[in-house]
């Protein structure tokens, strides 16, 4: 997983610098700052995370004071080693990166390193204000995030995202240049590539959704197509998560108890692994809005990885993303649209030949497009980075 290059230049210092967890609950990070460690040993880290690890998925909840007091303290440390360590860096910020790359921009002078390259793997004012509606554009909290968010993505080199389509609608959202974006797929854990899937002995399919219900997911969609397909006792769904769009799900897992499974509860990395790998049909995204058109949700990565076979939005991202491959790769349909959805399920429980071959074609279009080792060449090219003989680090 190293990049070679026939021009030799001087080795750069890189420095990995943010308030970011690299857990479970934020896989994206945790394996693309391993597999950037690994291709590049000479690199250091600077991290004070703002959130505790045992916070993730936890029942406890602090005060509004103190989050806002550690998250203070997190930037001011993570500022003050950056303005120690910045000479002739390069340095990388993983998400989330905005609040730190928002105070570069106000002091260049004191904290600009060398080259900036930042993860912007969710826009937060797209994430609050445009995709849950969580407060009104008129608002002073989300103008103040939009400047903010605009100024960051202006002060850095490089501003990654996970899709040109992502790329696209931030530079236009924002009105940032459009040539500081770059799109690099996500990272994810990898060890599944080692697994094959063993189908169920009962002669039941297992349908399987993982996400945190929000409004992308079109939750509603899934609920209607379970309805649809409750009279068939061979399909059973189990949905992992919880989150903002749950009320129909309620609902319904109280009607059809013997055909869902919901698993509400902070689930782990290996846990979610042993859902996807026992599932015969994975389900994507199908929210009706137009961020659905623009991504590629880490779910997908988890199941192409695995080699599932899913189901998922018909959406300009897809079909970018599936035009050059000579199978079909995952079941697409239109987006919001439980009938048929619905019907894919049944045709896909029904049909244990075509299941296999969208299996097959799923992992294959993961291994030839998504791995980690795309992800993390094309981001040390981003870094503008030498890593043939990378060395040990600078004493």
């Amino acid at each position: 997983m190293r990049i070679t290059e026939n021009r030799k230049e001087k080795k750069k210092d890189l420095l990995i610098l943010g308030v970011h967890l690299s857990s479970a609950g934020y896989p994206n990070v945790k394996f693309r700052i391993k597999d950037l460690k690994a291709n590049y040993p000479s690199c250091k880290e600077v991290n004070f995370p703002m959130w505790r690890e045992a916070d993730i998925g936890s029942p406890r909840r602090h005060s509004f004071i103190s989050t806002i007091i550690r998250a203070v303290f997190s930037h001011l440390y993570v500022l003050l080693a950056l303005a120690i360590l910045k000479k002739d860096k390069v340095v990388y910020v993983p998400y989330p990166a905005i609040f730190i790359c928002f105070c570069i921009s106000c002091c260049p002078f004191i904290f600009k390193p060398k080259r900036l390259v930042i993860d912007a793997f969710i826009s937060v004012y797209d994430s609050v204000v445009v995709d849950r509606k969580l407060i009104r554009p008129s608002n002073i909290i989300a103008k103040l995030l939009m400047y903010i968010e605009k100024r960051a993505f202006e002060v850095a080199d490089v501003v990654i995202t996970d899709t040109d389509l992502n790329s696209d609608y931030y530079a236009d959202l924002l009105n940032v240049n459009r040539g500081s974006f770059k799109a690099i797929p996500l990272s994810t854990d990898e060890r599944c590539l080692s697994l094959s899937h063993e189908p169920s002995e009962t002669g039941v399919t297992e349908v399987l959704f993982v996400g945190t219900l929000i409004p992308l997911h079109g939750i509603n969609t899934i609920v209607e197509a379970i309805k649809l397909t409750a009279s068939n006792e061979n399909i059973h769904y189990t949905i992992v998560g919880n989150g903002q769009d749950r009320g129909e799900l309620e609902r319904i897992a109280e009607e059809y108890p013997t055909r869902i499974d919901w698993v509400t509860g902070w689930q782990g990395e290996e846990k979610v692994a042993g859902y996807i790998f026992r599932a015969d049909i994975c389900l994507g995204i199908f929210g009706a809005g137009k961020k659905t058109q623009r991504v590629c949700p880490f779910k997908l990565y988890l199941y192409m990885s695995f080699g599932k076979a899913i189901i998922t939005a018909d959406t300009e991202c897809m079909r970018t993303m599936l035009s050059n491959c000579d199978e079909p790769a995952l079941v697409l349909i239109p987006a919001g649209n439980p009938n048929a959805l619905g019907e894919a399920i049944r045709d896909l429980a029904g049909n244990h030949k075509k299941r296999v071959l969208y299996e097959k074609n799923s992992r294959i279009f993961y291994s030839k497009n998504m791995k980690n080792e795309i992800s993390v060449n094309v981001l040390l090219e981003a870094l503008e980075l030498n890593v043939e003989n990378p060395g040990p680090a600078d004493q």
